[in-house]
């Protein structure tokens, strides 16, 4: 039969023949009967189900964006059935690929979704979506850290009503209290299995708006005055590519300029700088140091530097921040006793899990001095085991640096890769928490582990983290004769003044001055 013949009426042939995209229409529905498909009723739906999605491809120079096509299947102007809401979904995909008029992000295979999600309904629903970049971004972000398919499989439908029943369109912060009442609503709508359904709502929904740092418990946030300007500016930093800490570390400093801000009644638009003053005088006469007050004066000025150029405050505001004065080497480090040091490594040499895996990070942090970033950032790729060397990127300067791997230390990261290390794990860090989902560890966990065991020992320390290991490094090298370059080379300082700061604890040279007969000079 030929085209025409399919259509009783001579208006619905008509309206066929005026239709856009003819030829390939017609070229669709012959791959149809070829494919098996006889009845005429069929053939003659498939045609006017094609005419609305040629129509469509029409109103586009380049491809359709999906969320056309989702629209298409579901308007909002009327309703539909179900079939025809369902065919118009399952003849839009391969028409628009055949006339090249497919949205790329559908068969991109980079996106997780589209891993996991095989129904075009589903697939094209999760992809038409608001805040699909947020979403996979996500998704990539829990798959590098061993979230199993499974888990990802049900997470993703979550994510959907998890923005429906928060309403984040856009996005905006969310309360936690907000996430407990949509789970309860979301949990007594889904029917079966209401516990599980609200355990899994609140859990996907607390991980992803903490990811996105759009979660707070703390509601008083809320009274604070200009949190929106706030919250844009954290916005902006994570896509210049800021680290999360870093970002986590500014909100924190400037929530509580902030809610001073709102304490004396002001908003950004009238902040005096006689404001900015009281600020820094109430930080300095609750005891914070200079040496807290200098970077987190810098913080401030970038952030009203930020509201300057987008009109939120006068002009020149960020100019009156002044930093306080600070003094090269004008406070003593806080180096751990290398006796205290060896002490510290053979409590960890265990068989026990997490003594092999912290066995290997204190001798990283004992004889190379690193700082904990440079030892949670270390990834595999980075070890040279044939040539007994790592790769080392410092964390204040970016600048590279390989260093040899004794044999002490190279045996230790061995044991905890060999015996202790999950490396089913997709993750290129060395360092990765001992239980699901086995993140990479942070400087934190290293402080909690690092503190426990120095505090064990009785030792009177100012600090307790890793950085007094990087001290007593560099004292031990000063004190067993190597010269300031040997050690400003090994921890990575530009400067040699910055090493100079060691010599101050140089206790050997220090007493012979000490002991010198002063009476010929006198």
């Amino acid at each position: 039969m030929k085209f025409e013949d399919y259509f009783k009426t001579k208006s619905s042939l008509n309206k066929q023949l005026s239709a856009p995209f003819l030829k390939e229409r017609i070229n669709f529905i012959d791959e149809k009967i070829a494919s098996g498909v006889q009845s005429s009723n069929t053939i003659r739906f498939i045609a006017y189900v094609l005419l609305p999605i040629a129509t469509m491809a029409s109103d586009y120079k380049d491809y359709v964006p999906i969320h056309a096509i989702w629209k298409l299947a579901h308007p909002d102007s009327h309703q539909i059935s179900k079939i025809r809401s369902y065919c118009l979904l399952e003849y839009s995909l391969p028409f628009l690929r055949n006339i090249h008029k497919l949205d790329p992000c559908y068969d991109d295979t980079s996106l997780i979704i589209n891993k996991y999600l095989r129904r075009p309904h589903f697939r094209v629903k999760y992809l038409s979506a608001p805040n699909l970049d947020e979403r996979e971004n996500y998704l990539l972000y829990k798959f590098k850290r061993g979230t199993s398919l499974n888990t990802l499989a049900e997470i993703i439908p979550i994510l959907l009503s998890v923005q429906d029943y928060l309403q984040l369109l856009p996005l905006r912060v969310v309360t936690f209290a907000e996430v407990t009442t949509a789970a309860n609503r979301y949990a007594i709508e889904k029917g079966k299995s209401p516990n599980y359904a609200f355990i899994m709502f609140l859990r996907v929904a607390k991980d992803w708006l903490s990811y996105l740092d759009l979660l707070i418990y703390d509601n008083t946030l809320l009274d604070i005055h200009d949190m929106d300007k706030l919250w844009c500016y954290l916005n902006s930093m994570h896509d210049r590519g800021l680290s999360k800490k870093t970002i986590h570390l500014h909100k924190k400093q400037l929530v509580h300029f902030m809610r001073f801000i709102t304490g004396k009644d002001e908003v950004l638009e009238n902040l005096k700088p006689e404001t900015i003053d009281e600020y820094f005088e109430y930080l300095s006469s609750n005891g914070v140091s200079r040496r807290t007050i200098y970077p987190l004066s810098s913080v401030i000025r970038v952030y009203l530097r930020f509201c300057e150029e987008n009109k939120w405050c006068k002009t020149g505001i960020s100019s009156f921040i002044k930093a306080p004065r600070m003094y090269h080497c004008e406070t003593l480090p806080y180096p751990v006793p290398w006796d205290n040091v060896r002490i510290l490594i053979q409590s960890v040499d265990t068989d026990n899990p997490t003594d092999i895996r912290n066995r290997a990070i204190f001798l990283l942090l004992a004889v190379y001095g690193l700082r904990s970033s440079e030892v949670t950032g270390l990834r595999l790729a980075d070890i040279d085991w044939e040539n007994e060397e790592f790769y080392l990127r410092r964390s204040k300067n970016s600048i590279p640096q390989k260093l040899p791997l004794f044999a002490i230390v190279g045996n230790a990261i061995v044991k905890y890769l060999r015996f202790v290390r999950n490396n089913e794990i997709k993750s290129d860090y060395v360092f990765l928490a001992l239980k699901a989902p086995y993140n990479p560890l942070t400087g934190g966990a290293i402080y909690r582990f690092l503190s426990a065991q120095l505090k064990s020992q009785d030792l009177q320390l100012r600090h307790y983290g890793a950085h007094s290991l990087r001290y007593g490094c560099a004292t031990h090298l000063i004190n067993t004769g190597h010269t300031f370059k040997e050690v400003a080379d090994l921890l990575g300082h530009k400067m040699l003044e910055t090493t100079r700061i060691y010599a101050k604890v140089d206790m050997n040279n220090l007493s012979k001055v000490a002991d010198m007969n002063w009476e010929g000079l006198l």
